[in-house]
């Protein structure tokens, strides 16, 4: 059941893809009914059913994970069809009513990827605990241990979920928080979504570091590979396999790990985007800066060769700094309208004069908002037009450069 279930999702989605939007509420029911099919398969109390999960841990961990890539799958449908159709003022009706039911999904998902995670973090927590045990008294350990450990290898609780299994988790869970955020954003519910990107943020933080280390470890492998093949004799087409096996390792790893930072940049920039939103112009730095580091580290990472998307990752970047060149314009305006309005206080009332240090340092933040919102700019062209070399076929770097430049004019008429 869920192989056929799964089946009909890879089919759903294909058709998605093919046909855009128009087959968006098709494909929402389509997904609907596989996580149906997948939740009733996981809960069926039949002995037949309980004894297959019984006895296949793994198939049973893989149908969990799906039921929450379905729900995600799902969520992301149901609000591109509540898009969908004539521009009338219902439309945004339905719009409010496809995010709602959206971010009910997503939630779902969101559970489901951390019962995944939950299960893992339990059998490394009794691993760990057994591992203790060992240290602490190596005489007693086999007798007092032997009996726990064959409890769990005998038990059907999902304790064992895989390392593997666990990161694809992982992704997915922050993914579907970061989509959860981008809806209540969208929404002017910027204080919903603040703790919401935040968490989807340290989720990425801890997939990016997971990737870092299993690259870090793919290519101490690689190079141990090709040292002893080098030292000790083996048969040409025997060193030639394995290095070629350890190489294939490496390059996956690295991609992951690219794949991985890039998230992260975006993510810390969503995060930025909801402290703006708040006015909260200090903390959106800080975050950009964190993106801005992020996005670095990916592009030093990234192999155009082995297929990562060098342009997308400059592109992103560029984005970024025109969205930071406008939070920076935007806390000139907001010091700037201070400035008159204290101005305007004082002629009408002695009590409200100020000093000239006082109107000197508001007239310090106005200039120093302005110099970083055109040093953004400047950045932000620079990536732009490299994305656009990268991907000389796509709009969007262009697009976006239009943007940065329309943000430079701005910048410029409300500078003088």
């Amino acid at each position: 059941m869920v192989a056929a279930a799964l089946s009909s999702r890879d089919a759903a989605e294909r058709k998605l893809s093919r046909d855009g939007a128009v087959a968006a509420a098709s494909t929402r029911d389509a997904l609907t009914e596989v996580s149906r099919a997948i939740r009733s398969a996981l809960e069926d109390a039949t002995k037949d059913s309980q004894a297959y999960w019984a006895a296949n841990p793994d198939k049973r961990h893989d149908a969990i994970l799906a039921l929450a890539e379905s729900l995600s799958a799902t969520a992301s449908a149901t609000l591109v069809a509540a898009r969908v159709g004539p521009l009338v003022p219902s439309l945004l009706a339905t719009e409010a009513k496809g995010s709602r039911a959206a971010v009910a999904l997503y939630n779902e998902s969101v559970e489901a990827f951390e019962g995944v995670l939950a299960m893992r973090e339990q059998h490394v927590s009794e691993q760990k605990a057994l591992a203790a045990a060992a240290k602490r008294d190596r005489h007693d350990f086999d007798a007092r241990s032997k009996e726990r450990v064959q409890k769990l290898d005998k038990d059907p609780t999902p304790n064992a979920v895989s390392l593997e299994t666990a990161a694809v988790a992982r992704v997915s869970l922050a993914n579907a928080l970061a989509a959860i955020g981008e809806i209540f954003a969208s929404n002017e519910a910027h204080d919903h979504a603040l703790p919401v990107l935040l968490r989807a943020e340290r989720t990425y933080e801890r997939v990016a570091d997971d990737a870092a280390k299993r690259a870090a470890a793919a290519e101490s492998a690689y190079d141990r590979t090709v040292s002893e093949n080098a030292t000790r004799s083996v048969g040409h087409h025997v060193a030639t396999q394995s290095a070629q096996s350890a190489l294939q390792r490496r390059a996956r790893a690295s991609a992951a790990c690219f794949d991985a930072i890039w998230n992260l940049g975006d993510a810390r920039g969503k995060v930025a985007e909801c402290h703006a939103a708040r006015g909260m112009f200090d903390d959106a730095a800080a975050s950009r800066a964190a993106s801005f580091s992020a996005f670095e580290s990916a592009v030093a990472r990234a192999d155009s060769s082995a297929g990562d998307d060098l342009g997308g990752v400059v592109y992103d970047w560029g984005c970024v700094l025109v969205a930071h060149a406008q939070t920076e314009l935007e806390r000139a305006r907001s010091v700037a309208t201070q400035w008159r309005s204290r101005d305007g206080a004082s002629v009408c009332s002695p009590d409200a004069a100020w000093s000239t240090a006082q109107r000197e340092a508001f007239e310090t933040a106005v200039a120093s908002a302005f110099g970083r919102a055109a040093s953004a700019l400047d950045a932000a062209e620079e990536k732009l037009t490299r994305a656009a070399e990268f991907s000389p076929g796509d709009v969007a770097p262009l697009v976006a450069k239009g943007e940065a430049l329309q943000t430079r004019a701005e910048t410029q008429r409300r500078r003088r």
